[in-house]
């Protein structure tokens, strides 16, 4: 697959991207699109990571927890089944993390 990208230098390898949930909360409201993030490849990451706003708004169960490991210390995390889709039908499911992202410019950080 071949992707156009914008300004790499400035701000990085950024494409659009939809995120549709694989495993919605009992009685949570269908979502009939999928929603459309601004996400960014990462290829050091070993894991994709959603914004967690957007876990909830997806209404998501988690399917399982896992230890992360930052600088310093391990936090839990809950991880969600998703389907990425991106350009030209090219699309993934896969788990990821759900974290805050504050002050980032994206919603997803899609990992190896």
């Amino acid at each position: 697959m071949t992707v156009q990208l914008g300004d790499l230098e400035g701000s990085g390898p950024l494409l659009e991207a939809r995120v549709v949930g694989c495993a919605a909360r009992p009685g949570a409201k269908k979502l009939v699109e999928p929603t459309k993030v601004t996400a960014m490849i990462d290829t050091g990451a070993s894991v994709t990571v959603v914004k967690d706003t957007l876990v909830e708004a997806l209404g998501l169960e988690p399917v399982g927890r896992v230890l992360v490991s930052t600088a310093g210390h391990q936090v839990e995390c809950f991880e969600y089944a998703v389907r990425l889709v991106f350009q030209k039908g090219v699309e993934f499911n896969v788990r990821a993390l759900a974290l805050p992202m504050r002050g980032q410019s994206i919603e997803c950080l899609v990992g190896r």
